[in-house]
């Protein structure tokens, strides 16, 4: 975990697709498949098994395919002198890359709620809203999930490298590389300061967070009145105490200012 975890993390969201209102009513958060990112580089650096040794090959046929050792020395020699050619190679490599991606789930959240940018593109023109959740009772709740080993989920801040990494397996290193994708994006992407929760789904898309972890929300500045108003009603409804905020236009700037705070 970085050392310069955000007091507040915060999620910008439309409110057309209706994720806000469960999260807001139920603490329930909807986390999406890597597939389904608009960035075509996004949790796509390929893993550079070109330069993973026999080690590594034969690893991967007894972890996928349950090979026995003899089996898999053979099988290995194969795919070794396959993967040279290529960056991606054979069948069982793609299911490896396909298993991670169908066992992973994200939701991406951001150490700010004033960018412009933001509000525009996951706010939708600013008709959406910014969900602020409490960083320490978040990583209380999942300290206590892998605690029960009920659900494992992690949060990380994302990286933005100027040099494209390298990602070279082995047996030992595999998982966890696989999973550090998820933590790199291009460079101009750093204006997003996003960190990402990912839940080892087992088919699960949702996860109920703990009453306390969300504590600010802030209204987009062209939130239409519909909105704003069943917003209200479900924070009026709840059984803890969130502090509620209403965007406005900085004068003179291309800013937003974001501490207007509100009663509902």
């Amino acid at each position: 975990m970085s050392q310069s975890l955000p007091r507040i993390l915060w999620k910008y969201m439309a409110c057309d697709k209706g994720y806000h209102k469960p999260l807001l009513s139920n603490n329930e958060m909807h986390f999406s498949s890597a597939k389904e990112f608009n960035d075509p580089f996004d949790c796509a650096i390929p893993i550079r098994y070109d330069k993973a040794d026999l080690n590594f090959y034969e690893w991967a046929c007894r972890h996928l395919y349950n090979m026995s050792h003899d089996k898999a020395s053979i099988i290995a020699e194969t795919m070794i002198n396959v993967a040279k050619v290529g960056e991606n190679s054979g069948p069982i490599l793609d299911q490896l890359q396909e298993k991670v991606y169908d066992e992973l789930a994200i939701s991406s959240l951001s150490a700010i709620n004033n960018d412009l940018l933001m509000w525009s593109h996951y706010g939708v023109k600013h008709q959406g809203i910014c969900v602020g959740f409490n960083s320490q009772r978040l990583v209380d709740y999942i300290k206590r999930l892998r605690e029960n080993d009920s659900t494992r989920l992690s949060l990380a801040e994302v990286g933005y490298p100027d040099e494209y990494p390298q990602l070279i397996p082995t047996p030992n290193n595999h998982d966890s590389l696989f999973v550090s994708r998820f933590h790199i994006k291009a460079p101009q992407w750093s204006y997003e300061k996003e960190w990402r929760l990912i839940l080892i789904r087992d088919n699960n898309t949702r996860l109920i967070l703990d009453s306390g972890i969300i504590d600010h929300v802030i209204l987009g500045l062209n939130i239409n009145d519909e909105n704003e108003k069943e917003i209200k009603q479900i924070l009026r409804e709840n059984s803890y105490r969130v502090n509620l905020y209403k965007a406005k236009r900085v004068p003179n700037k291309f800013g937003i200012d974001v501490s207007s705070k509100i009663e509902y």
